[in-house]
């Protein structure tokens, strides 16, 4: 501003013609004046200037400003609605997770319990047959021994009535034998008569 105004007064002074009539010390004062009026005006018009420059600075960064507030909500509303989806999505995962556990516990369980009804029935069936077995083999057994005390039985009979006959036919020899001897002995007390009696 100083710069200015020495300029302004030096222009002003070398510019002006020397009007009849007036003293060196008036002109000289009339100079000052016109220079400082030009300063003063100058001076508003900067003062203006910085003025419209600095509403329009204000006015450019309360825009931005305002931009900023604009962007930063949407960029918090934005992230707000992201949070709330995810979280919706993590639910729905979750219940999704929680089903499909449910369900294979349930598949699990209903394996487990058709595991344990096979599992029963094969060892019903085993007993029954376990059971059928021992009934075939006691019939098996029972008709063996049947078949053993047939068999002794008649073994037995037959071995009494081979003694029997046994028996009898050693009495018949026998008796044959004692006759055939007595008729020996008859035979020789003949024959000692006969030789006595010579």
């Amino acid at each position: 501003m100083i710069f200015l105004f020495v300029s302004l007064l030096g222009i002003a002074i070398s510019g002006c013609e020397q009007k009849q009539g007036e003293g060196p010390a008036e002109r000289a004062g009339k100079k000052i004046d016109a220079a400082a009026e030009k300063a003063g005006e100058t001076a508003k018009q900067a003062a203006d200037a910085a003025k419209d420059t600095a509403k329009a600075a204000a006015e450019a960064t309360g825009k931005a400003v305002e931009k900023t507030g604009e962007a930063v909500k949407a960029a918090a509303q934005n992230t707000a609605e992201a949070a709330k989806d995810t979280a919706a999505a993590a639910k729905d995962t979750a219940k999704a997770a929680a089903e499909a556990t449910g369900k294979a516990v349930e598949k699990t369980g209903e394996a487990v319990k058709a595991a344990a009804q096979n599992t029963a029935e094969a060892a019903k069936d085993t007993a029954a047959a376990a059971k059928d077995t021992a009934k075939a083999a006691a019939e098996v057994t029972g008709k063996a021994v049947e078949k053993t005390g047939e068999a002794v039985k008649a073994a037995a009979q037959n071995t009494a009535e081979a003694a029997k006959d046994a028996a009898a036919a050693t009495a018949t020899a026998t008796g044959k034998a004692l006759e055939k001897t007595g008729e020996a002995l008859q035979k020789s007390g003949e024959a000692v008569q006969q030789k006595a009696a010579q």
